[in-house]
């Protein structure tokens, strides 16, 4: 890979300015992913509140271009610096209810891997809640 290919390193004259880094790191990832794709931060719960990163990365939101997606997973809600993101509607809040499938499509999905209704289907949902990873890890 070439020098010009490589995201930008985190250096010593960024460190009194993280946020310029972040952004500038952020333009670069972005501009070398294709039209569609998504980036996933998962287990964002895991940084600590005044994590630098937590506080960053709440700064390049403003970064994502509109052909691409971010999607930021937790067990915990938004840090308060995404209050503004927030509020403006720029970016989105999906609590676990949106998400868990309903009984119907539980039904739906074990009939489209083992065929025509059966009565674990209800079993399966009963046992994981419409969380689709468990169904389909059970």
């Amino acid at each position: 890979m070439s020098r010009r290919n490589l995201l930008p390193l985190l250096t010593a004259e960024y460190l009194d300015n993280i946020a310029t880094f972040c952004r500038r790191f952020m333009r670069t990832l972005f501009a070398r992913m294709p039209a569609g794709s998504l980036l996933v931060f998962d287990n964002f719960q895991e940084l600590p509140e005044e994590s630098i990163l937590q506080a960053s990365l709440s700064l390049c939101v403003a970064e994502i271009p509109e052909h691409l997606n971010v999607v930021i997973l937790s067990r915990s809600p938004p840090a308060p610096t995404f209050a503004p993101k927030l509020a403006d509607q720029s970016i989105a809040r999906i609590e676990w209810e949106e998400l868990r499938m309903t009984l119907e499509e539980t039904q739906t999905l074990v009939a489209a891997r083992i065929g025509p209704y059966r009565p674990e289907a209800d079993a399966l949902y009963r046992e994981t809640g419409g969380w689709a990873a468990g169904l389909t890890l059970m």
